[in-house]
């Protein structure tokens, strides 16, 4: 059921939800309409304006309960969403100075680029980069978290050896200076439409029976894992 909603296009829901409050409205006022027509015609002249309050109530409390439902629905959309952005396998190391290797999978606009191959030095992979959380409220009128995949590296899972330990950085960007993300890292947060402009990283340990897919969600990067059958 989950799976249903979040695939949901949001202004499927808006319409599907319109349609169905049109519907509601049409059948209740051809009801009250019918009752009308029966009560004048036994002269119950209190009757058509207590039914007339009733109709006002149902409609009401029916385009409350819709709007409810609508919100709850596009809510649940937008802090729930996330887009598959990158595909990690892991592989033992052919080169006996690194401790693994990695096949990336880019996903640019839902389209796979051509595969990346890398050798790591450390126990553990990570990949990060930028990240600009709307407020809110720009989330909700349907504006998608914005990143930028820009490096790739290895990972020591103690401190005192990610200090002294070989060490492997891979850039994921054409240019690792970037003047628009640049200005976001230094007055994004002042602008009244993000919340937050930050730089982000998932990790783990490499597995070579999974694969690992790097969603971005209205909060960062994250990694889930699918072991294949």
């Amino acid at each position: 059921m989950r799976e249903i909603i979040e695939s949901l296009n949001t202004w499927m829901v808006y319409l599907l939800l319109f349609v169905l409050a049109l519907i509601a409205s049409y059948l209740i006022m051809s009801i009250a309409s019918g009752i009308r027509s029966v009560s004048e015609r036994k002269n119950k002249s209190r009757a058509p304006s207590r039914l007339g309050c009733f109709v006002i109530l149902i409609l009401t409390l029916t385009a409350m309960v819709l709007l409810t439902t609508l919100l709850f629905l596009r809510s649940f959309h937008v802090f729930t969403q996330k887009q598959l952005v990158a595909m990690i396998q892991c592989y033992p190391a052919r080169d006996s100075d690194a401790n693994f290797e990695i096949q990336l999978d880019r996903i640019i606009k839902g389209q796979p680029q051509p595969a990346g191959r890398y050798e790591i030095k450390g126990q553990q992979w990570a990949i990060g980069g930028n990240i600009i959380k709307w407020e809110p409220w720009v989330s909700f009128l349907g504006m998608e978290t914005m990143y930028r995949l820009s490096r790739l590296e290895g990972r020591y899972i103690k401190a005192s050896d990610q200090q002294t330990s070989p060490q492997t950085v891979y850039s994921l960007t054409k240019a690792e200076q970037s003047p628009f993300w640049n200005f976001v890292d230094r007055f994004g947060e002042e602008l009244p439409f993000i919340d937050a402009g930050y730089g982000n990283t998932t990790f783990n340990r490499p597995d070579y029976n999974e694969t690992f897919y790097i969603y971005v969600t209205e909060s960062g990067f994250m990694a889930q894992r699918n072991r294949e059958p």
